[in-house]
Formats: C-alpha cells, sequence, structure tokens
C-alpha cells in the first residue's frame, strides 16, 4: 500500500532485485545484501544468490506478525536452505517503523519454523551477519 500511503513513488516493479544485476556484474566483488529477501520478489532474491556468491539478503519485515509476509518468508527459507544459499541469509529487522513487531515476535516465529535446524537458526541470527559484517568473533 506504499504508493497510496507513506510513498507516493513506491513501484512495485522498482524492489525487483534483478535491477541491480548489472552492478553485482560489474562488482563482483562488492558484497550486497538485499533487504527484506526481496520480499514479494523473494525468488528473484534467490536467483540473484544462487548465481552471485556475493549477495546476501535479510529477512527484515518478512518475519513480522502478518501472514502474507511469514509465507513469504518460510517459502524463501526453504527454496533457500534447498538452493544452498541459506548461509548468506540474515535476520534483520525494521525496528524504525514498529519496534513491537520488528525484534521480539520475529524472533519467535523464526524459532517456530520445524524445516530449519538450531544451527541454521544460528547462523541467520548471528553467524551470516557477523561474516558479511567481518565481525570478529573474539577469539
Amino acid at each position: 500500500m506504499a504508493p497510496m500511503t507513506c510513498c507516493p513513488k513506491a513501484r512495485i516493479s522498482l524492489a525487483n532485485p534483478l535491477l541491480i544485476e548489472d552492478v553485482l556484474v560489474r562488482y563482483p566483488r562488492l558484497k550486497v545484501y538485499l533487504q527484506h529477501s526481496g520480499t514479494m520478489h523473494y525468488r528473484e532474491a534467490l536467483s540473484l544468490m544462487r548465481v552471485y556468491p556475493h549477495v546476501y539478503s535479510d529477512l527484515g519485515v518478512m518475519l513480522w506478525p502478518y501472514t502474507r509476509l511469514q509465507e513469504h518468508a518460510a517459502e524463501f527459507l526453504r527454496l533457500a536452505k534447498a538452493g544452498g544459499v541459506l548461509d548468506r541469509v540474515m535476520f534483520g529487522t525494521d525496528p524504525n517503523q514498529r519496534p513491537e513487531l520488528a525484534i521480539g515476535p520475529s524472533i519467535e516465529y523464526l524459532n517456530s519454523l520445524p524445516f530449519l535446524t538450531d544451527e541454521e537458526k544460528r547462523k541467520l541470527l548471528y553467524d551470516n551477519v557477523a561474516r558479511f559484517f567481518e565481525l570478529d568473533s573474539g577469539n
């Protein structure tokens, strides 16, 4: 509903992750993460991740307690796991808009997904993020 509410210039077509493919080809060492895993364009996000190893994505609002978003998130995560790119998916939030939805309920939903192992959940919540941002583990 963004074009009719907050963002009159927003367009669904401009949210398609495939629009950055030329940048990915031109800068093959540039690490990129796609916010919200492309939301409704999550299949396109997965396509980019399968082809370009320097593309990551975060889950962001996809984990919020809205049925359609969570359905997209679950399908995205199943496909990411099957496609071998789950190691480049990161937990994300969007706390500036709705802080009461962003963290607690998102983690609860992620933890409720039975097809993810505890190790995979840890990777989504921390390890993949630490690798992307090159955080020192302190070891």
